[in-house]
């Protein structure tokens, strides 16, 4: 079954994390790009709707490394992470 990262982060919220507390975040933005799963448009969409926000957007990269991990879009091997499209 395909996660979008939304729908991935979703299983996160109420959770006492960092990732946790962006999926509160995430979770009351009715502007989030929810069917999306494209790093740069939701890291866009963080900017612009949460200007300076620097630990939420390091947050979000964080998760998002291990959404793909997760997903088995990426695999982390002898010190070499590859993502696959």
């Amino acid at each position: 079954m395909e996660f979008s990262f939304y729908k991935w982060l979703m299983f996160f919220k109420d959770v006492a994390t960092p990732v946790g507390s962006l999926a509160d975040e995430v979770s009351k933005d009715t502007e989030f790009p929810k069917r999306s799963s494209d790093f740069e448009k939701i890291m866009d969409h963080l900017v612009t709707s949460s200007p300076g926000n620097h630990e939420l957007y390091q947050c979000f990269e964080n998760s998002y490394l291990m959404y793909l991990l997760e997903t088995k879009k990426a695999v982390y091997t002898d010190g070499k992470l590859t993502i696959y499209q």
